[in-house]
């Protein structure tokens, strides 16, 4: 064996040492010696595991509407129009839009206003969200909307009544997003819709009883 391969393999070893050592501090280990490397890996893992489940975690369908709502509406607002509804489908007064009716341009700002919003995402995923309740979930859920409906309220926001859909979860005006911003407001403020649906998860917590029991 020449002395080139083995100063070759000292220095591949020096290397995997120095990788080691730069994982071992950012996951809090002092010294390689404190540590197998096995448990080093899992150790690893586990913290790229509780990365994924926060940022699972903070991914609300509700809120992800809301937001998306605030973007279209303003970027609408900035295209120079009022948003009165989509061709062939209800408006929000109710009334089918007329494609006659409509001003030239105000389609192109809905495509635009559509794709920068990523409104339509945020729809499926908040359907694709409610489709997957169970009744028990359904049932806690409108158990708890009055104390966050009256959260909101407190807080200056006009909520529309609930109504049920058609899995009989009660929501607030269509597809529950009549949800309005107190006056001077421009954005859904997802905070204060998390601090009210906390408050009425407590409550629920609290005080709701299962069929069961």
């Amino acid at each position: 064996m020449s002395q080139d391969i083995i100063e070759a393999a000292q220095a591949q070893r020096d290397n995997k040492s120095e990788t080691i050592e730069e994982i071992a501090e950012e996951v809090g280990v002092l010294s390689v010696e404190e540590v197998e490397v096995e448990d080093l890996v899992t150790e690893i893992e586990e913290v790229e595991e509780e990365e994924i489940d926060v940022a699972t975690a903070e991914e609300d369908p509700l809120e992800g509407i809301l937001n998306a709502l605030s973007v279209f509406t303003t970027c609408i607002e900035e295209e120079g129009f009022e948003f009165v509804g989509v061709p062939g489908q209800p408006g929000p007064d109710g009334e089918i839009l007329d494609p006659a009716d409509i001003e030239p341009g105000y389609i192109e700002a809905l495509q635009k206003c559509a794709t920068e919003s990523n409104i339509l995402e945020s729809f499926q995923s908040y359907s694709d969200a409610q489709a997957n309740l169970t009744t028990e979930q359904i049932a806690e859920i409108n158990f708890g909307l009055p104390v966050f409906q009256e959260c909101m309220e407190r807080l200056g926001w006009e909520v529309e009544e609930p109504i049920p859909n058609e899995r009989g979860l009660l929501e607030f005006g269509q597809n529950g997003t009549g949800l309005t911003p107190p006056e001077g407001t421009d954005n859904l403020d997802p905070e204060d819709i998390g601090s009210c649906r906390n408050e009425a998860q407590i409550y629920t917590t609290e005080n709701y009883v299962t069929e069961e029991e």
